[in-house]
């Protein structure tokens, strides 16, 4: 296999084609987690450090006056939501990861068809036709991530639960057997990712159903293992690097906050803290779009090159036996 004609190419791809942009984008949010919950009140914090539940006080002694004045009335507003509020709330976060879910999906079916069309045609993709074609894969696709991450979930539960059994009932010291197992278990997890992925192009690639899709993915990964393995660490090493630098951007705004704790001796100066987190939160603000936009473009660069491995290696880059798909045409 030609590494480097299959990474050349998937630039290529995405710089020709700037609408797999998009879809990186979408393919992208689902990478990041969105986890909410909320807690009622009725337990109130001491100056001793205990929380006292039905005082009705909020007490944060030691602190500079401000910030207990901020803090005391940050608490008592929390305390004082109805518990209804807090139902609303988490079933808007709910939604939203459900929504981020669907969005990731269809970002992820629209690199995989895209890079698929892009290499079997010079015609520009365009965003709309190109959307509403990778619908038809959708249930397919999302099903497939759905019973796989079930399934890795209970394995991992019947693999967790018996360790930390273990490890309670010899006082820790099982834990230590217990290293190398779980040593053993990073590259088989990475492994089974790099199935999983193969199985996901290949039911959009090939058009097929969610277990033939499952058998697809194990077939390629036995026949070609240590192609897929290098082209992994490749894509994975080379990811993580440019992930880093992407991200380096939000490591650095929160530098004010922490030049005010240095230069202050501690948390004593509350009003200059407070300003440089607000610097902080514009800061971030007028980044993300940026880092959003970046994320996408590397998001869409690992989904083409895995795409393009998996057509080289299936031999089905011209895709002369698959049903033809509508063009997907640049509309002005």
């Amino acid at each position: 296999m030609d590494f480097g004609e299959i990474l050349s190419k998937a630039w290529k791809t995405i710089w020709k084609h700037k609408v797999l942009w998009i879809f990186g984008i979408f393919a992208s949010l689902g990478s990041g987690g969105g986890g909410g919950g909320g807690g009622g009140g009725g337990t109130n914090y001491q100056g001793n450090g205990n929380f006292s539940p039905g005082s009705g006080d909020w007490n944060f002694n030691g602190l500079p006056p401000e910030m207990q004045s901020f803090l005391e009335n940050f608490a008592d507003t929390v305390t004082n939501i109805p518990w209804y509020v807090w139902v609303m709330i988490g079933l808007g976060f709910l939604l939203l990861f459900i929504a981020l879910i669907v969005i990731s999906t269809i970002g992820k079916i629209g690199l995989i068809h895209g890079t698929r069309m892009a290499d079997k045609s010079d015609e520009k993709l365009s965003f709309g036709p190109l959307f509403s074609q990778s619908l038809r894969y959708f249930w397919r696709v999302f099903l497939f991530s759905l019973i796989t991450g079930l399934a890795l979930f209970i394995l991992m539960m019947i693999l967790i639960i018996p360790m930390v059994l273990l490890g309670v009932l010899t006082l820790g010291i099982g834990m230590l057997c217990i290293v190398p197992l779980i040593c053993l278990m990073i590259p088989a997890m990475w492994i089974v990712g790099i199935i999983l992925e193969q199985g996901t192009i290949a039911i959009v690639v090939d058009d097929i159903g969610i277990f033939d899709g499952l058998k697809r993915g194990w077939q390629v990964l036995k026949e070609n293992f240590w192609n897929l393995l290098l082209m992994g660490i490749i894509l994975g090493i080379g990811s993580a690097i440019v992930g880093f630098i992407i991200a380096l951007p939000f490591l650095l705004v929160f530098l004010p906050p922490l030049i005010a704790i240095i230069s202050s001796g501690g948390i004593e100066n509350w009003s200059a803290i407070s300003s440089s987190l607000l610097v902080s939160l514009g800061l971030c603000c007028l980044i993300y779009p940026v880092v959003l936009l970046l994320g996408g473009i590397l998001t869409a660069y690992v989904q083409s090159a895995w795409t393009l491995t998996y057509m080289r290696i299936s031999k089905r880059s011209d895709n002369s036996n698959l049903p033809e798909p509508q063009p997907v045409l640049e509309t002005l």
